[in-house]
């Protein structure tokens, strides 16, 4: 079954839980939430729906409430206008291209929760994002080439004691140079550079 509410579409899951879409357009920012309720029933929102937020240039600033676990495939690919983004600690998944093409070139920096565990292909590919912050000391167990093989440099954090093992995870066949830079260690794996959060 499929609704709309506040020009949100959602689609009914199993039981009460549902992910959510765009309707046609949307300008302005916008918060994905975690509830929604439809002819009296409460629905929690659990995803997003693939591709429907797809060339959204629209939206300028997108938060997701605590609750989502997942953003689907090509849900926010081509949202150029996003300025800044928040993502809940329940969040596990990035999906294929999920913000691939994405943000505007004003986006500040993205941190990723340490809830996550997968980084899938693209996720992030040809994104307009230079500064990334990594919450977890244990590394997604599925992070694959989330930005491309082209992506511009990106300056990302990872927790202290953890940057071997980020290393290892997204090295990906590919050279890795290592940068020391004292007092703060950081290394070079496919375009983008890691360091220590000090």
């Amino acid at each position: 079954m499929e609704f709309v509410v506040n020009n949100l579409k959602y689609t009914t899951l199993t039981g009460s839980t549902v992910s959510v879409g765009g309707n046609g357009s949307w300008t302005g920012p916008l918060t994905i939430p975690s509830t929604v309720t439809y002819e009296g029933t409460t629905y929690s929102v659990t995803k997003t729906t693939e591709n429907s937020f797809r060339n959204y240039t629209g939206i300028t600033s997108l938060v997701i409430s605590e609750g989502i676990t997942e953003i689907s495939t090509y849900t926010f690919y081509g949202c150029t206008g996003i300025t800044s983004v928040s993502f809940p600690s329940t969040l596990t998944t990035f999906n294929l291209c999920a913000f691939q093409n994405a943000f505007s070139n004003d986006i500040g920096t993205i941190v990723i929760p340490a809830s996550v565990r997968k980084v899938d292909t693209y996720a992030f590919a040809s994104a307009a994002v230079k500064n990334v912050e990594f919450l977890g000391s244990t590394v997604p167990s599925t992070v694959v080439q989330p930005w491309g093989r082209n992506h511009a440099p990106v300056n990302a954090k990872v927790p202290v004691g953890s940057q071997a093992a980020y290393q290892t995870k997204l090295n990906d066949s590919v050279t890795t140079t290592k940068v020391y830079s004292n007092p703060k260690y950081t290394y070079y794996v496919d375009g983008v550079i890691y360091e220590d959060i000090t």
